[in-house]
């Protein structure tokens, strides 16, 4: 007989495993990656790369290659990079006796918002400021609402919130955080800016512009008027806001921490949600704020809101930055003491613009304007006021940042404030609202 009939009978058991079976039987953790798996992860990783350049840096492949996507204030990306100076922070003893507290926060969309240059220099810009001053500073990036982009207002037919109403809900935020602290150490006023505004004057601080505290008086009433009889002040600030040739402009606001604040933010909410329940179409958050303002139902909020020039804060009209002293665009100098005690002298006459009184300590770069004048330029002002002050600060050996230093703007600023706190009163009568 052959081999094979000599040989032991081989049982089913005692198949020896080849190298492939063996492979195949060794536990998940130990085996290797195919190479079809490691070429499947490096095709991937290679599309993202390659749609991260085209999003970024190709402007005329994504216009032609998605015609529907808008890539927002793309052209700002081609601008060139400018790293803003270190910022001496304020010291205990620079902060002044009686002032008061501030909050500044911004709503920084989280999908485009980390990626935008403009939006990280408007950031970065109001962070410097703040810690210049001693404010208090919050970026919310939080996704409260899902970002409506490119126009979508019907998800599978159901009306959504727009990316608008983030900032509502950041603002709310902030407010439940501040009132759920002591009095004395919460913020007393919060500035609500658009990560598209710049501060170009940070030698001016915010509470120049701030209401008196005369307007809170006790009791919220005068002494006696020319009868004897008792007169009523006019109803403290809770909502600060200005207005450019459309109407009120819900980009900067600023708002008095207190409780009807909060039920202010909450009527927004509330009237957004009655606006998609019974008209099927959501609403954008300056079209519910002038709505809530000018009604005659509920005048809680429109009866303290006060307006404030646009050129304060919130500007359209860029100041002109030189070796000569700051200038605004019609050519004036404010480090010049003449024009600076000239201010009073104009009763009721504007000697800037349009757009307010006194020197334009913040801008608001609008659509039209955003893609044509580079934000590097605003963010240069900025460093060559506080470059100035710096360099006046080590030469008079004075502690700190130096801004208070700087006298002239803020001589103007405290006056105009002064003048128009003076002069106007609450209420909505004088105010323009956008229609639907």
């Amino acid at each position: 007989m052959g081999i094979l009939s000599t040989s032991l009978p081989v049982s089913r058991y005692d198949v020896i495993p080849t190298p492939h079976d063996y492979h195949h039987r060794r536990p998940a953790h130990t085996r290797r990656y195919s190479t079809r798996r490691i070429l499947f992860r490096l095709k991937v990783l290679l599309g993202l790369v390659l749609y991260s350049l085209t999003v970024f840096y190709l402007e005329e492949i994504s216009n032609l290659v998605l015609p529907t996507f808008t890539l927002p204030h793309h052209k700002t990306w081609f601008f060139p990079r400018y790293t803003p100076r270190a910022v001496i922070p304020a010291t205990a003893s620079q902060l002044e006796e009686g002032m008061p507290r501030v909050l500044i926060v911004q709503y920084e969309p989280p999908t485009l918002g980390p990626w935008s240059r403009l939006y990280r220099a408007s950031v970065r810009n109001h962070e410097d400021y703040a810690k210049a001053w001693g404010y208090g500073y919050k970026v919310d990036s939080f996704p409260y609402v899902r970002e409506q982009g490119w126009g979508r207002a019907r998800i599978w037919g159901k009306v959504e919130s727009k990316g608008y109403m983030n900032k509502v809900y950041a603002l709310e935020r902030a407010l439940l955080e501040e009132l759920a602290k002591e009095k004395d150490e919460r913020a007393e006023w919060i500035w609500v800016v658009d990560v598209d505004t710049f501060i170009v004057d940070p030698s001016i601080p915010l509470t120049d512009y701030l209401p008196p505290p005369s307007l809170y008086s006790s009791g919220n009433y005068d002494s006696e008027n020319h009868d004897g009889k008792p007169t009523p002040l006019p109803l403290p600030p809770l909502i600060l806001g200005n207005q450019d040739h459309n109407g009120l402009n819900y980009g900067v606001m600023i708002y008095h921490v207190e409780r009807l604040a909060l039920d202010f933010v909450h009527t927004i909410l509330q009237l957004e949600q009655e606006h998609i329940l019974t008209e099927k179409k959501a609403p954008t958050d300056q079209h519910l704020v002038c709505d809530i303002l000018k009604s005659e139902s509920d005048p809680r909020f429109g009866e303290r809101f006060w307006e404030i020039p646009q050129r304060w804060l919130n500007g359209y009209t860029l100041p002109e930055v030189g070796s000569g002293g700051r200038k605004d665009g019609r050519g004036y100098d404010h480090n010049d003491p003449d024009e600076v005690d000239d201010l009073d002298s104009h009763e009721g006459e504007d000697i800037l613009d349009s757009q307010g009184p006194g020197p334009a300590m913040h801008v608001h770069l609008v659509n039209a304007v955003k893609e044509k004048l580079p934000y590097t330029d605003l963010l240069r002002a900025c460093d060559e006021v506080y470059l100035e002050a710096e360099l006046k600060a080590n030469s008079t050996g004075v502690e700190g940042n130096g801004l208070r230093l700087l006298s002239g703007e803020r001589r103007r600023a405290k006056k105009a404030a002064r003048r128009w706190w003076s002069t106007h009163g609450p209420g909505v009568e004088g105010m323009k609202f956008n229609e639907y």
